[in-house]
């Protein structure tokens, strides 16, 4: 498993625990010193209950890649509020995750630092940190049991206060 020094990886246990929120307060924190680029990968899965965002159209491909130029409340949209330099959205089945990152990769520059919101890309890379967000329950997102005793830190859902301890932690 390939070592990325330069990802911050966030999880979560369902929809609505707090992943962006915890995302964008990490990205004021690192882009105050470091490039920042913003990245929120959603796994296309049949008989998804959960669609939202770019979700309507099925997949042409097996990623698409779209950079977020303007703004609004999407999350990567989000994450260019918030201060990244560079935001974008992976759209992949969970099969094509790893190739859809490394594609983003050679897009942008080796010296920024990555926020990313993502349980999949977990079982292929290891990033500096990975933090979960949300509650113990995993039965609400079965993605992240494959992913959960990866976590280097776990935060509960909407946790503005445990956010910020974390993020001193990772920002040290």
């Amino acid at each position: 498993m390939e070592e990325k020094n330069n990802l911050f990886l966030i999880g979560g246990t369902g929809r609505n625990v707090g992943k962006t929120t915890f995302a964008c307060l990490l990205i004021e924190q690192l882009s105050q010193k470091n490039d920042v680029i913003g990245l929120k990968i959603s796994n296309i899965k049949p008989d998804d209950s959960a669609l939202h965002g770019f979700h309507e159209n099925k997949l042409q491909d097996d990623f698409e890649i779209f950079e977020e130029k303007g703004e609004g409340d999407k999350d990567s949209q989000r994450m260019l509020k918030a201060g990244a330099s560079r935001s974008f959205f992976i759209r992949t089945n969970d099969a094509f995750a790893e190739k859809a990152f490394r594609r983003l990769l050679a897009q942008i520059d080796n010296n920024s630092l990555i926020v990313c919101e993502s349980n999949s890309l977990r079982k292929y890379v290891k990033p500096k940190a990975f933090v979960m967000v949300g509650d113990i329950d995993l039965s609400k997102k079965p993605g992240a049991k494959a992913v959960f005793e990866m976590a280097d830190f776990v935060v509960g859902a909407m946790d503005i206060a445990g956010f910020n301890k974390i993020i001193k932690v990772l920002d040290s």
